[in-house]
């Protein structure tokens, strides 16, 4: 059994309108045109869908049943419709943005507010790992933009520059280090250190500089999360270095923020697949995350 889209559509307008004369006048067809489209029906179905009742047809029980599934679908259509109107006026879609670790929060956060305000149903998927990955899952075209802490030499990725970040020390409240205006690297000779994962290219930033310094720190704990390493700071765990943007966010659990030398800046990357079509929900939201501060 094979129903046409014809036969159901004169299906419903004799449902709706109740005889076949204004069946045929809605649909802009002769009405034999209709009964013989009824009687296919009929028989490619195998229920009588309607009995006469004087000049009207009405329906069966089961062409009442059938006439209640093709409004459930006929819905659908209507929603698919709504869904297409939005998908073309760029009032609906779905952005998945890979960000490095250090920059998942309040650095992002004002720029995807700005964007989604302007975009009700449009759901943006913001996934905190670290650069390497973010490569590989845009060069894979997994993922629509990435943001990571250092540039990529991936043939299939476009590569540009996006915002500077600077790096500054953090210290947990009552830390003897707090009656210094200004934090340098020297200064954390042998504290205890709370660091990002190994993972993390801002983290491969901050071990050069004390490196090249020959300090040693005492890492005691490691975190793929930013907002981890200022919580665990705040509550003694050990000093850090993060960028201003992150420290200045998590500031109101008590640690102390001080500025930082050697300055170190960390360089951030905007990331996208170079063979890629992209929507113009895409573009905008580059334009929102590429705005001065």
């Amino acid at each position: 059994m094979k129903i046409s889209a014809r036969q159901i559509e004169v299906f419903l307008a004799i449902m709706e309108y109740g005889t076949v004369t204004a069946a045929a006048e809605h649909l802009h067809v002769s009405q034999p045109a209709v009964s013989r489209m009824l009687d296919r029906f009929e028989a490619q179905t195998g229920f009588k869908a309607f009995v006469r009742s004087g000049t009207r047809l009405k329906p069966t029980a089961a062409g009442l049943v059938f006439y209640s599934e093709v409004k459930q679908v006929y819905k659908g259509l209507e929603y698919l419709n709504q869904i297409a109107v939005e998908v073309r006026d760029n009032r609906r879609g779905y952005l998945y943005i890979g960000v490095f670790p250090a920059l998942s929060n309040s650095w992002i956060a004002s720029r995807i507010r700005d964007f989604l305000l302007q975009h009700d149903h449009v759901l943006v998927s913001i996934v905190p790992m670290p650069s390497a990955e973010i490569v590989g899952a845009v060069s894979r075209q997994a993922m629509d933009i990435g943001i990571t802490a250092g540039p990529s030499d991936d043939p299939g990725v476009e590569c540009r520059p996006l915002a500077e970040l600077q790096a500054v020390c953090i210290l947990p409240s009552g830390h003897s280090l707090c009656r210094k205006k200004r934090i340098h690297a020297r200064d954390l000779s042998g504290q205890d250190f709370v660091s990002l994962s190994s993972l993390d290219k801002s983290r491969t930033r901050i071990d050069a500089v004390f490196d090249q310094l020959a300090i040693r720190r005492n890492i005691r704990l490691e975190t793929a999360q930013a907002s981890s390493v200022c919580h665990m700071v705040a509550s003694g765990v050990g000093v850090s270095v993060v960028t201003r943007y992150v420290a200045e966010e998590y500031a109101h659990l008590g640690y102390a923020l001080r500025p930082f030398e050697p300055a170190i800046r960390f360089q951030t990357f905007l990331l996208r697949a170079l063979h890629r079509p992209y929507s113009t929900l895409a573009d905008q939201l580059l334009e929102h995350l590429t705005r001065d501060p």
